[in-house]
């Protein structure tokens, strides 16, 4: 199996696909989908997370699409 800095790379993979499952999960359970149903600061938070979580699975598929040449 190919190193990659001493990390076997079957590991990053699973890994990435945790982390990958868990922002998956940060999206579909935050019920905030519009910045303007927010009604204190509170649901700015969990709106924030769902945006960060949004925003982070969007630049891990772009950069599956540089490195794998995935669609």
């Amino acid at each position: 199996m190919a190193k990659w800095s001493g990390i076997y790379l079957h590991d990053s993979l699973k890994l990435l696909k945790k982390a990958e499952k868990w922002l998956e999960n940060e999206v579909e359970s935050t019920e905030l989908t519009e910045k303007i149903l927010c009604e204190n600061d509170d649901d700015f938070i969990h709106f924030g997370r769902r945006e960060c979580a949004e925003g982070l699975l969007e630049q891990i598929k772009k950069w599956r699409k540089e490195m794998y040449n995935e669609k």
